[in-house]
């Protein structure tokens, strides 16, 4: 996994939580 990669899950995670909030 590249630290792109990390970003982007982290970055997705991120917005889901915001949306189920």
């Amino acid at each position: 996994m590249t630290a792109n990669d990390k970003y982007d899950r982290e970055h997705l995670i991120g917005m889901i939580e915001t949306l189920q909030a």
